[in-house]
């Protein structure tokens, strides 16, 4: 169950994918909804599913686990769709430089450098109850959270990082489009990545009679610790309920 699920993420995000190219690059599949760029295409509304399934994961093991620890990933994602299915960087970004008349640097536009402060905000703002649960959690949860802030750190170099770059080359006919399916594409990824460790923490947390066999792939072993911790959490959530 573990691998499959792992799998079928990986199956999903190379059938966006190539739907995307066959939309680019051949008459078939002509919709426009077929391309990962387009606002409120198919490949976006995967990913909205994607970030409620994630939110939902987050919040079923704060009531399993009776702790907060996971209250603010579950407050990560919920900004995470808001902010992409209703564009509120997009919109304050907007606003923010709507009385401005400077020429930003690198090629950017002001619409860029608004978006960037919108974005920069809000992880100013959700970076402290995520520090605060780290602080506070005990090792097992620090590991979880560590290989979090890994995936995290990969949906940022997509989504902030590529993001900027390909606003810088958006006029070049070659680098352009490139760009833009790295882009996309990896923040699909990341997204499918962050779901499937969500789920497979869920699942973790939810058989606390599995045997510890051997990981039967890379991504079992990435969190076969996580399964332990996550029984350890729960034990010790009961003993001090009952205490």
């Amino acid at each position: 169950m573990f691998t499959a699920g792992m799998e079928s993420e990986y199956i999903s995000f190379y059938q966006n994918f190539n739907f995307d190219l066959l939309h680019k690059l051949t008459p078939y599949l002509a919709n426009p909804l077929f391309n990962i760029e387009v606002d409120n295409g198919f490949a976006e509304t995967y990913q909205h599913l994607k970030f409620v399934g994630i939110v939902i994961a987050f919040s079923y093991l704060c009531i399993k686990t009776k702790s907060w620890f996971f209250a603010p990933w579950a407050l990560l994602f919920t900004y995470f769709f808001l902010d992409d299915s209703l564009q509120i960087h997009e919109r304050l970004g907007s606003v923010i430089v709507s009385g401005f008349s400077f020429a930003p640097p690198f090629g950017l536009r002001r619409q860029d450098l608004g978006e960037l402060c919108v974005t920069v905000t809000a992880g100013l703002i959700m970076l402290p109850p995520l520090l605060l649960a780290y602080y506070f959690g005990r090792p097992p949860i620090k590991k979880i959270f560590y290989n979090l802030a890994l995936v995290l750190s990969l949906l940022v170099f997509f989504g902030v990082g590529v993001d900027m770059v390909h606003v810088v080359f958006v006029n070049n006919p070659i680098m352009s489009p490139v760009l833009a399916v790295i882009e996309d594409g990896g923040e699909l990824l990341s997204i499918s990545l962050f779901l499937w460790y969500a789920l497979s923490l869920t699942r973790r947390a939810s058989d606390a009679k599995q045997t510890l066999s051997e990981p039967t792939s890379p991504f079992e072993a990435f969190v076969r610790s996580d399964r332990v911790s996550l029984h350890a959490t729960n034990a010790r959530s009961d003993q001090e309920e009952f205490a």
